[in-house]
C-alpha cells in the first residue's frame, strides 16, 4: 500500500498546477512526485476558459 498526497500549487484565471506525491505508509519512502498543470478548454471554441466560481471554491480549499 502507499499513500498519495494531492494538493494545488497555483490556481489561475484558466488554469491550476496540482502538486502529488507517492510514499509508503510510513512515509519513510518516497516512490513519486511531481506537479502537473491543467487547462480548462471551451469544448465549442477549444480556448482556454475561466474556471466557474464552484470549482474556484473547491480548488481553493486545496491550497498548500
Amino acid at each position: 500500500m502507499i499513500l498519495v498526497h494531492v494538493w494545488v500549487e497555483r490556481l489561475g484565471a484558466t488554469s491550476y498546477s496540482h502538486g502529488f506525491r507517492m510514499v509508503s505508509l510510513d512515509g519513510a519512502e518516497e516512490y513519486a512526485h511531481g506537479v502537473r498543470t491543467l487547462v480548462k478548454i471551451n469544448p465549442t471554441t477549444q480556448r482556454s476558459a475561466p474556471w466557474s466560481d464552484l470549482a474556484r471554491e473547491v480548488l481553493g480549499e486545496l491550497i498548500a
